[in-house]
């Protein structure tokens, strides 16, 4: 007999119309690879096979999926909802390079509706900006929400039958918003959605997702906000400052403050170069890199940083050695990805 351990919802997700949610954590649990769950329980247990492509679970973090932007790399959500003007979908996402234009993130189509989130059209600065449809129309109103390179990028539409509101939050966990007013959206059933494509033609995803949420109704700016605070430790690079509050009290007062305390941070000292035999030799351009993630704990996929906020991919070189561990590693210089953990000379 089989069965599925499905994990149970976090109290600070709203459950209020949550209809269906994609989650890469729990996937090791499961006994068959080929399947994933809605962790709603709304719907059974849906294969991720599409004819001979699939996604490729990846442990980095709390657990994703790769995307490849190849042809038959995407899941196919077991979504069914029928008439509904009021909507949110919700994802986390990394993108890889300059998507296709209106790639596609959180979308339905082929059958019922199409709309949902996606990449924009045109040149390369708008391919890389958050976009969404609703009946096919609306897929070029301008957010101005350009998302970041290898990033861990938190999104949220909500849809209301008047408008909508964008939300973006980026790994350095800036927030921006974009409201969508004076338009009529009609009720539309979503019968066929995917992640990782908008079911048509080329405009698939390159790069990772790692949650998405699908509700019933228009979420506030507050309850978004409880999402992104959920989950956002399970996403890195951080980039960004977390809220400590601190309560003191003397006697007839309380005092409560709040302060912000800096994510830590791991600098590497060392050298760069185009061949590690020499840097071993003690070759090379001096340079500091920086990482969200310890030294010792880098593997294949993980990426390099010229800056303390973890903003900037290293790319430049080939090789680094970090001269305290007397380790070198070598990057993939299109991406910027770890191709080989540190290694002793």
């Amino acid at each position: 007999m089989s069965f599925v351990v499905g994990a149970s919802l976090s109290p600070s997700i709203p459950r209020d119309g949550l209809n269906f949610w994609f989650d890469a954590q729990n996937h090791p649990n499961l006994e068959n690879a080929n399947i994933a769950t809605d962790r709603t329980n709304q719907y059974q247990p849906f294969s991720l096979l599409n004819n001979d492509g699939k996604v490729t679970y990846n442990t980095d973090g709390g657990g994703s999926f790769d995307f490849t932007g190849v042809t038959n790399v995407y899941v196919k959500t077991p979504v069914n909802v029928l008439n509904t003007n009021t909507v949110t979908w919700v994802i986390w996402f990394r993108r890889s390079g300059t998507p296709v234009e209106y790639t596609g993130l959180f979308y339905n189509r082929t059958t019922g509706a199409v709309a949902g989130v996606h990449f924009g059209g045109g040149n390369s600065v708008n391919a890389i900006k958050l976009r969404y449809t609703w009946n096919n129309d609306l897929f070029n109103t301008e957010t101005d929400l350009s998302t970041p390179l290898d990033i861990w990028t938190f999104c949220a539409v909500a849809v209301r039958a008047t408008g909508a509101t964008v939300t973006m939050i980026s790994g350095t966990g800036s927030k921006s918003t974009f409201s969508h007013t004076g338009v009529t959206n009609t009720a539309l059933a979503f019968t066929s959605s995917f992640l990782g494509w908008d079911g048509f033609s080329n405009r698939l995803h390159n790069g990772r997702i790692s949650q998405a949420f699908f509700y019933t109704r228009d979420l506030s700016d507050s309850e978004v906000q409880r999402i992104y605070d959920t989950t956002i430790s399970r996403h890195y690079p951080l980039g960004f400052q977390t809220p400590i509050t601190t309560t003191t009290t003397t006697p007839p007062t309380t005092t409560t403050s709040t302060t912000t305390e800096a994510p830590v941070v791991n600098d590497f000292e060392g050298r760069q170069w185009t061949d590690f035999n020499d840097l071993c030799q003690g070759a090379g351009e001096d340079l500091t890199l920086y990482s969200s993630i310890a030294w010792a704990s880098l593997k294949v996929g993980d990426i390099l940083y010229l800056d303390n906020g973890l903003n900037e991919i290293w790319k430049d070189n080939p090789y680094f050695y970090n001269i305290s561990n007397h380790q070198y590693l070598e990057i993939n210089q299109v991406d910027g990805k770890i191709v080989t953990k540190p290694t002793a000379c």
